[in-house]
């Protein structure tokens, strides 16, 4: 008997990992008893909350286990920016201004922190 497509791909991943169904029940915290069945029958699966704690288990992003599509997870920068083009333009506005606040702040603390070597520059005629 076939399993559905995402306990299927649960299923190959786990086969990647060297998982069998009681270690990826320890793993994420399923009761064996809840996730056996999964495996077991064809109209079995697991609920929204079950599937986020497989996906994070397993490493892949949950829209993977949905559909198949690309088993990378977003790199931070990849995410920030997905979520900047979502963002409605008053919230862009406050992002850019955050970071260009940051901005600021990370070049003063650069420039203070060559400030002490280049008056030691001037206080040692003869650097070594």
């Amino acid at each position: 008997m076939a399993m559905h497509p995402i306990t299927q791909r649960i299923s190959e991943l786990m086969a990647e990992q060297g998982l069998n169904n009681a270690a990826l029940s320890k793993k994420t915290n399923i009761p064996y008893h809840r996730l056996d069945p999964w495996f077991r029958r064809h109209n079995a699966k697991p609920n929204a909350g079950d599937l986020e704690a497989v996906a994070k288990a397993l490493e892949v992003p949950v829209q993977y286990l949905l559909t198949g599509e690309t088993r990378e997870i977003p790199s931070e920068r990849e995410w920030m920016i997905n979520l900047y083009d979502k963002m409605p333009p008053e919230k862009r506005e406050q992002l850019r201004s955050f970071a260009r606040f940051l901005a600021s702040e990370q070049a003063e603390n650069q420039s203070n922190a060559q400030k002490p070597q280049e008056s030691r520059a001037k206080d040692d005629p003869d650097p070594v």
